[in-house]
């Protein structure tokens, strides 16, 4: 009777832990689910208009958490963080096309053997009105990505 008792105990406690690790698994999916909306009320935040509508993202790059921009009265300022999975020079192509088709000046670009990124990057630069739009590109050899790095700022004024 005690052996069956025991079993029975052992049973009971193996149910309560599939029902802790399922309920796990729910909160887990929860968490997830919420941090993934919170990404997409960031991407529509600083992708949605005025903020950056006017500065083409290639496709299938991912914007990254420590991206923001800030948007006052006169001028906008951010760093937004993206990475896909096109090549560096594609990249490269996409905005010396893209930015002069959304008004952009093109003015110099620097291409540099060695950075930061310790690999080969692209550094481009555009204007417009009164703000400028620096664009580094690089690929992070560790997650095999292309990275894009964006800053906006505002020109002082002459």
């Amino acid at each position: 009777m005690k052996r069956i008792l025991l079993l029975l105990v052992l049973t009971i406690f193996q149910l309560s832990l599939m029902a802790d690790s399922k309920s796990f698994k729910k909160e887990l999916k929860k968490q997830q689910k919420a941090e993934t909306e919170t990404l997409k009320t960031t991407l529509a935040i600083i992708f949605g208009k005025p903020k950056l509508s006017d500065i083409p993202i290639p496709k299938g790059f991912k914007l990254q958490k420590d991206s923001f921009v800030h948007v006052a009265s006169s001028f906008r300022k951010g760093r937004v963080y993206l990475e896909g999975k096109l090549v560096i020079d594609d990249v490269q192509s996409f905005f010396d096309n893209q930015m002069v088709l959304a008004d952009w000046k093109k003015h110099e670009y620097a291409k540099k053997d060695k950075s930061f990124f310790k690999f080969t990057r692209y550094k481009l630069h555009y204007s417009k009105g009164r703000e400028s739009c620096v664009i580094e590109i690089g690929k992070n050899k560790s997650k095999g990505k292309t990275q894009i790095y964006l800053s906006l700022t505002a020109l002082s004024a002459k």
